[in-house]
């Protein structure tokens, strides 16, 4: 099982989350990221070409931007967002 971690600026995003996107929303991301512990490429996920270890999964509208760390059984989620032409954009 891999753990999990934020990075500072995913953390922010993701508690602002709760209080701007409905409740059913909100719970379907946070089903899929836990479940990145069990699966970090879970079906529907995409490797990003630029990056390098460094996916994408899709949850309604919301894009969830992490990289997985094999060797240290780590998951780190570095971006939780609203798909717009801003999402992909290196931080």
């Amino acid at each position: 099982m891999y753990k999990l971690s934020f990075a500072p600026a995913a953390r922010r995003q993701w508690e602002k989350l709760i209080t701007r996107i409905p409740l059913s929303d909100y719970e379907a991301l946070e089903t899929a990221i836990e479940g990145l512990t069990e699966n970090p490429r879970p079906p529907g996920s995409m490797k990003l070409a630029e990056e390098k270890n460094t996916y994408r999964l899709r949850v309604r509208d919301y894009r969830i931007i992490y990289n997985v760390d094999d060797p240290g059984q780590l998951i780190l989620v570095a971006n939780v967002a609203r798909r717009t032409e801003s999402t992909y954009q290196r931080r």
